[in-house]
């Protein structure tokens, strides 16, 4: 499966909370894409609330290249994806 396990994925939100707005656009604007493609409905009651624990740090080409690698079956990662995008629309809304 190609979700990320539950500290790779909080450090993608806490990332998402704290980057710079032009690269929190790209990641998504890449995840909006991937949701479109698998015919996945954003859903704005997603977001995360808070700050989780984890590092602050991640690569966004990385992240970019995750995205592109989850799959219709991949319920987790998709879950992840819709809760990326509320996350990032929240933060981006601001």
């Amino acid at each position: 499966m190609a979700a990320l396990p539950q500290g790779h994925f909080n450090s993608v939100i806490r990332v998402v909370k704290r980057w710079p707005a032009d690269r929190v656009q790209s990641l998504q604007t890449a995840v909006r894409a991937k949701l479109d493609a698998l015919g996945v409905k954003p859903n704005g009651r997603k977001v995360v609330r808070g700050m989780p624990d984890g590092s602050d740090q991640a690569m966004l080409m990385d992240l970019l290249l995750w995205v592109d690698t989850i799959v219709a079956n991949d319920t987790e990662a998709t879950t992840q994806l819709v809760a990326i995008d509320a996350t990032a629309v929240a933060r981006l809304s601001l």
